[in-house]
């Protein structure tokens, strides 16, 4: 078995694959020794204090070092008897393992539940709406220690420049972002966002999904790239099922209301979500947000 760690947040998934293969019992003890010898050091070389990781992260930290925290982690030796030692001390979170994933999922299902609420108030106050999705990644080169960093502070550039609605967030309702960090390739830090204009004066969403893609490589100098989910070629499959879920939305036809309900409702629904969340963040970093409805510039709202 191979470990090719290019960047922390590589290094950080193949941690939790590990943990997670280890009790749902997908891995050898001679595997799991192959992995340990080279994650362990990696991992306590890079380990942040500053950081909050996930449970998996904090569990393969505590009983590396329960086991072998007298010695540099660079000097550590994991031996199939030293492997299966740590297979069975870090059994003692299994039940914690499961607890963990049934709290995840129930904080997800509150996202979708909030996501719904808000969306359902602007489907229902507007009689159209355009609604536009766009995925923004970040390229993080190296193992830098500093990558989750400047993502948040990327991702708060663009939050601003959202709020302020100018330039291409022109005539911006509402809006909603979840984050993640993929499993597949660099595993890098990506942004899932919904952006919903007033139709009236907006009617191409594709070319909106083009620009705020381009607002957010130039936020990032470059050091990433987007996803425009808005794109003709993209959307045509789900128009062909009947289930597009951006552009013009009329509050008067329900399906394309439910149907862009479902749609930006894949920020919190995914399959993947949880082998999709974050494994390290800052102590302060929200990884799911939306718009508020009751604010005062928005027309027919009494305050």
């Amino acid at each position: 078995m191979s470990y090719q760690v290019q960047t922390i947040n590589k290094l950080l998934t193949i941690v939790d694959n590990v943990v997670d293969d280890i009790f749902n019992d997908n891995i050898t003890v001679y595997e799991l020794s192959l992995a340990l010898n080279d994650l362990y050091p990696k991992m306590m070389y890079h380990h942040r204090s500053t950081l909050v990781y996930t449970k998996t992260i904090k569990w393969f930290i505590a009983t590396g070092q329960k086991l072998k925290g007298e010695y540099y982690p660079s000097e550590v030796k994991w031996d199939e008897e030293a492997a299966q030692e740590f297979m069975y001390e870090i059994q003692n979170y299994f039940s914690e393992y499961h607890l963990n994933k049934a709290n995840f999922a129930l904080q997800e299902d509150r996202n979708t539940k909030s996501l719904s609420k808000y969306l359902n108030e602007l489907t229902g106050h507007y009689g159209r709406l355009l609604f536009v999705r766009v995925d923004l990644h970040y390229r993080m080169d190296g193992i830098g220690e500093k990558s989750i960093d400047n993502f948040n502070e990327y991702r708060k550039v663009l939050l601003k420049r959202i709020e302020k609605r100018n330039g291409c967030f022109k005539d911006l309702l509402g809006y909603a972002w979840s984050l993640e960090q993929g499993y597949e390739n660099d595993c890098g830090l990506h942004c899932h966002l919904v952006l919903i204009y007033d139709a009236s004066k907006h009617h191409k969403e594709s070319y909106l999904g083009q620009i705020v893609g381009a607002k957010w490589v130039s936020i990032i100098k470059g050091q990433g790239h987007y996803f425009n989910a808005s794109n003709p070629n993209y959307v045509k499959r789900f128009e062909k099922q009947g289930k597009r879920g951006v552009g013009r939305i009329h509050r008067n036809n329900e399906n394309e209301v439910q149907n862009a309900i479902r749609t930006s409702s894949y920020l919190t629904t995914k399959k993947d979500k949880y082998e999709q969340r974050l494994k390290a963040r800052l102590p302060s970093m929200r990884t799911f947000g939306h718009g508020e409805f009751d604010v005062s510039w928005r027309r027919g709202i009494k305050r």
